[in-house]
């Protein structure tokens, strides 16, 4: 036990020594005000990506039950694709009465 404690003591005398520091691999994440927190410990406002439906796609009404997956599938889109169009970060996100713009089925 006493060679594992002289182990840690060693690594992080030498991860301090080299200058690294855990705030440099931080990235900005916001919180429920759409505010970042940034390693200086100031609160920078994201900006606010509007979605709109261009042609070919149109808006749904994301119903109770529905899923992501469900609600692709429905559309005949990739998931991954539903997700980035809609700026998704969180599945929590996707709540009864949410908007999602999806593929318009008779254009595609």
């Amino acid at each position: 036990m006493r060679n594992l404690a002289a182990a840690a003591l060693i690594l992080s005398v030498a991860f301090a020594a080299s200058g690294c520091d855990k705030r440099q691999n931080m990235a900005a994440v916001p919180d429920r005000d759409n505010h970042a927190a940034v390693a200086e410990g100031t609160v920078t406002p994201l900006p606010y990506i509007e979605v709109t439906p261009r042609p070919g796609e149109l808006w749904h009404t994301v119903a109770a039950g529905e899923t992501l997956s469900s609600i692709a599938k429905q559309f005949n889109e990739d998931l991954h694709t539903l997700i980035d169009r809609n700026n998704i970060t969180d599945g929590k996100e996707i709540v009864p009465g949410k908007q999602l713009v999806v593929n318009d089925p008779t254009k595609h």
